[in-house]
């Protein structure tokens, strides 16, 4: 009976979210082919583990949430495939939206403004119109696109700003007669309705004294999303979805009969067509046009976006005097740069809108998720196949392009490392295409003499695995940009090379009776790379050890050392942006790790390896 209450609960979240998903992932991925794949895929991932309680509302939405993110911009970067030919019929989810409910004015207008955003931004919209209808809280929308709660707070309203512009362009487009000036701005440009172009509009817009935004004309765009219903699914989809995953005795789940597969290099995405990208008009297209609305947008509400980098004033100013601000495309806002000033992320994916696209980007990293978080450096030796599969780890890696020395146990995964530049071949780069999604860059490359310059030229052949890339790590300075890794980054940004995530080396020195300092350190430290790169952040080493007085290093206690862990990972976990921990190490036999080692040398367990069985 418990079971199939349990199965029963589950089936009525997912019933219950499916048009949330299904509109999000539409008004996101506008124009994608495969929306509908999108959507089964989120569903089928945010299935949650049968022994949890489905009855728990709100850490199945924050699952779901996280997962349709991520989803979403695997398939926005283009690292899905494509479907067959065929798949993109009613691909304009704006038009069919429309369509379906029958939207008019102010309502449609914003749906249609909303291709004039990118790809981030219309997420932001996406999860931002459910937020207005109340289907979520404001935190929930920070936790799932990876923001700090202020940070959500300053990305939501210059999301309101560029909708705006883009409100004000698509309204003066309409206009009939067409502004000559507008006409004159227009003409001859054939792009899409990306930013940039609606940027370049919006400068005419906002000072044509023809299209200037008038007071009282329009609605704010939070209170018509409020309003505005939702689009709904297709019939059929909701009986392509999932069941419960089914259980075997005592409520627990069936063993699999194998090791799942791992999944292949994703394909790229070819440049977006049809419906979906608006042409911009000629001088022709611009005199015919009819069906127009002679309204503008309010001036003291209406503020276009454009450019890159640090927001700027444009000289320009609206409505009550408010200047016309200038910044890139959305990424996770920065709360504190190097040296505590506040900065913004150096890098979008690791390059700039300047910079050459890179050859292969993928999205970042898993999405927040506990149960892929907890992992652990290994070293081969006797015994560690076996320490490795009893310590609870959800995955390791052994500084090294595939396990060495070491069986990984079912259910563990093994994530490869191109350690040096001695790595970089055709023959290793091939065998780490083999290992999964993930390959971490270069270990300690400032102790070990690999230059910026020469970790830079060979970068691109670690891109061209497909994989998702994580930054050099370097022994420590990850949140300053003048060291090795922040002069790697920025070299990066100029040359358009892709990193997905941020890897992370701390090790608590001082202090080691005050393990609270010492996790609010590590914290601090974490937070401080996060504001200033805005990435994902695996912390691939970390424990109680120092290593500066002599040769030998110096450990804590065995019971400090497991209260820190205890501490630092029950912290770890409620960091939205570190997506995966590594716990140096797990040791068992060969070099001593002293305390915190999880296995001594006879491969017993010590005081660690049962704080790090019960880690989060």
């Amino acid at each position: 009976m418990e079971n199939t209450n349990s199965r029963s609960a589950l089936d009525g979240l997912t019933s219950a979210h499916l048009p949330l998903v299904y509109n999000v992932v539409g008004l996101a991925l506008n124009g994608h082919p495969d929306r509908a794949g999108v959507v089964r895929e989120t569903m089928t991932a945010a299935v949650p583990d049968p022994r949890a309680d489905p009855r728990t509302e709100a850490a199945f939405r924050r699952r779901l949430l996280a997962t349709c993110v991520s989803r979403v911009r695997e398939a926005s970067q283009g690292t899905r495939p494509r479907p067959a030919a065929g798949g993109a019929a009613d691909s304009d989810f704006v038009q069919l939206a429309v369509r379906r409910l029958r939207l008019a004015g102010e309502q449609r207008e914003l749906l249609e403004a909303s291709r004039w955003l990118g790809d981030e931004d219309r997420l932001m919209l996406a999860l931002w119109w459910q937020e207005a209808r109340g289907a979520l809280h404001r935190d929930e929308l920070a936790t799932a696109l990876g923001l700090f709660p202020d940070a959500a707070v300053e990305a939501v309203t210059r999301l309101a700003r560029q909708l705006d512009a883009s409100r004000a362009v698509e309204r003066a487009l309409r206009r009939d007669p067409a502004c000559p000036g507008l006409m004159a701005a227009a003409d001859g440009r054939d792009g899409p309705a990306d930013p940039a172009a609606r940027d370049r509009l919006a400068q005419h817009v906002l000072g044509c004294r023809a299209c200037a935004p008038r007071p009282g004309e329009v609605s704010p765009a939070k209170r018509l999303l409020a309003d505005l219903p939702l689009a709904p699914p297709p019939p059929g989809l909701g009986e392509e979805l999932p069941r419960p995953v089914p259980l075997a005795d005592h409520g627990r789940p069936a063993e699999p009969s194998r090791r799942p597969p791992r999944p292949a290099v994703p394909a790229r995405r070819p440049a977006a067509s049809g419906p979906a990208r608006r042409r911009l008009p000629t001088r022709s297209t611009l005199v015919i046009i009819s069906a127009a609305v002679a309204l503008c947008l309010v001036g003291g509400i209406v503020t276009a976006v454009r450019g890159s980098g640090s927001r700027a004033a444009s000289g320009l100013t609206i409505g009550d005097g408010t200047p016309l601000v200038t910044t890139g495309p959305s990424a996770p806002p920065s709360l504190a740069g190097e040296g505590g000033a506040a900065s913004g992320p150096a890098t979008g994916s690791a390059s700039s809108p300047g910079a050459k696209a890179s050859a292969n980007t993928p999205p970042p990293p898993d999405s927040f998720s506990l149960a892929a978080q907890k992992g652990v450096g290994a070293s081969a030796g006797d015994g560690v196949s076996t320490a490795l599969a009893v310590s609870g780890t959800s995955w390791y890696y052994d500084w090294e392009p595939s396990p060495s020395g070491i069986v990984t146990p079912p259910g563990v995964t093994f994530v490869p490392m191109i350690k040096d530049a001695s790595d970089v071949s055709t023959t290793v780069l091939n065998e780490v295409r083999q290992e999964g999604r993930y390959l971490l860059g270069f270990n300690e490359p400032d102790r070990q003499n690999l230059t910026v310059d020469h970790a830079l030229a060979l970068w691109p052949q670690l891109e061209a695995t497909g994989m998702l890339l994580g930054s050099p790590a370097i022994a420590y300075g990850t949140n300053r940009k003048t060291s090795w890794l922040g002069q790697f980054m920025l070299g990066a940004q100029a040359h358009g090379y892709r990193v997905d995530f941020v890897a992370a080396h701390w090790y608590g020195q001082h202090n080691w009776d005050n393990i609270a300092a010492n996790v609010a350190e590590l914290k601090r430290y974490l937070t401080q790379t996060y504001a200033l790169w805005g990435k994902p952040i695996w912390l691939t080493e970390f424990s109680l050890i120092d290593f500066q007085d002599g040769p030998t290093p110096q450990y804590p206690t065995a019971a400090q050392q497991a209260a820190f862990l205890t501490a630092a990972t029950t912290m770890l976990s409620t960091m939205h942006f570190v997506h995966r921990y590594a716990w140096y190490a797990l040791s068992a036999s060969g070099t001593s790790k002293g305390t915190a080692a999880l296995y001594d040398k006879t491969a017993a367990a010590t005081a660690a390896a049962a704080a790090f069985k019960n880690a989060p």
